[in-house]
């Protein structure tokens, strides 16, 4: 109960920062968030990562921290996975590079699972 509220004051906290949401598109995973740079457009997006504030410290807390304004979905999902992979803490050291590939392949197939769920006919 207390991790919902605290998923609720950060959003609060977006929206205070981004301002108004209303008639875009929004997208919000765990560790991730979209938002159309315009309204119900859906060619460029907003994206943020959560990231850790005050790490270590009482105040610690976890907000989304902006990476850049209008990219494509594309890119959106590169950086996902390469954000979702760096961010592993059980896979830090790697003994090959063949390893570390399918290390970062897991992730981009986690990524792109989100979009096979997707129904193949949108007419």
């Amino acid at each position: 109960m207390a991790k919902k509220k605290e998923e609720e004051e950060i959003i609060e906290e977006i929206v205070e920062k981004e301002g108004d949401t209303k008639g875009k598109i929004v997208i919000e995973e765990h560790d991730f968030k979209m938002i159309s740079s315009h309204t119900n457009d859906m060619r460029f997006f907003d994206l943020y990562l959560i990231h850790i504030v005050n790490k270590g410290k009482t105040t610690e807390r976890k907000e989304f921290k902006l990476v850049g304004y209008g990219f494509q979905l594309k890119n959106c999902l590169i950086r996902i996975a390469n954000y979702r992979a760096g961010n592993d803490p059980n896979q830090t050291h790697f003994t090959s590079f063949k390893q570390f590939v399918a290390h970062y392949k897991k992730y981009v197939d986690e990524v792109k699972l989100l979009f096979d769920q997707l129904p193949q006919n949108l007419d």
